[in-house]
């Protein structure tokens, strides 16, 4: 469920602005948000466990659990004429990205998600490098390429809340749907 250990895609992810605060005042509120590809839906009730028995201690630090609440991903296919990429795909090559992406869901997470037949590159690109992320076992430097894609084709609309590539677990590869002016 870690992707073999961020090498590849995660199973279980947490929404993650890139561009988010670090610290808290306190009684400031913030708001986790957990998504389990495939099969990893089974592990939810765990985290359910986990987050209800922290004894109100998070990395050292109280907090107050005001609620869990479920919902599953709309999961459907939308077509698109043009996509921002604002945080760092691994690759210029879209196609390339969300595709090794899907395969990999697919075969070990145990999705349907369709493969884009589409050969779709990023314009306007830069380079940008995010904010390192820490996990027990890893250390994420987030790089790569942002811009827009100006083609049509079919997006499954999971990728829109969950991002694509190798940085969609610590806020990666999100896409905003524009309009074509």
């Amino acid at each position: 469920m870690t992707g073999e250990n961020f090498r590849f895609y995660p199973g279980i992810l947490v929404k993650s602005d890139m561009f988010g605060k670090s610290h808290f005042v306190k009684n400031e509120q913030k708001r986790f948000e957990f998504y389990f590809i495939g099969n990893n839906k089974s592990y939810s009730d765990y985290v359910d466990l986990l987050f209800s028995n922290l004894n109100q201690s998070l990395f050292g630090n109280f907090f107050y659990l005001i609620k869990i609440t479920k919902t599953d991903l709309n999961s459907k296919n939308m077509n698109c004429d043009k996509l921002v990429f604002s945080t760092p795909l691994e690759n210029k090559n879209v196609s390339e990205v969300y595709n090794k992406m899907v395969a990999y869901y697919n075969e070990h997470y145990e999705t349907d998600y369709e493969l884009s037949s589409n050969s779709l590159q990023l314009e306007n690109l830069r380079y940008v490098e995010g904010v390192s992320a820490f996990v027990k076992t890893k250390k994420i430097y987030p790089k790569g390429f942002i811009g827009c894609v100006n083609k049509s084709f079919s997006l499954n609309s999971d990728f829109l809340e969950i991002g694509v590539g190798k940085y969609n677990c610590v806020g990666g590869g999100q896409i905003e749907i524009a309009t074509n002016v």
